[in-house]
């Protein structure tokens, strides 16, 4: 009878991309724009600028950027407001 050697894979830490994500480094914020089937669109925003550059890129790439990057997921809200400073959500400024 023959053995079968078991092949184990490493768990993925990263979930899986999503439109609308954001991920935070520790100077920038990473957003997902466009997820396809092998490539990832996304805007590099360093510090607070809203605009940030785009970009485009495979999975495998930005997943192993991220995780060399210790980069963590944050809520949509919360990146909001870290760009904008302290400004609370639903308050407008007029001028």
């Amino acid at each position: 009878m023959d053995r079968m050697k078991k092949i184990r894979f490493p768990q993925d830490p990263l979930q899986p991309f999503q439109t609308g994500q954001v991920w935070e480094l520790d100077e920038s914020f990473i957003s997902i724009g466009d997820v396809g089937k092998l490539l990832v669109d996304y805007r590099h925003h360093k510090q607070k600028d809203i605009r940030g550059s785009s970009s485009l890129t495979s999975k495998r790439e930005l997943k192993k950027y991220l995780t060399e990057n210790k980069a963590v997921l944050v809520q949509g809200q919360r990146f909001g407001l870290l760009l904008h400073g302290t400004k609370k959500p639903g308050s407008s400024v007029r001028g």
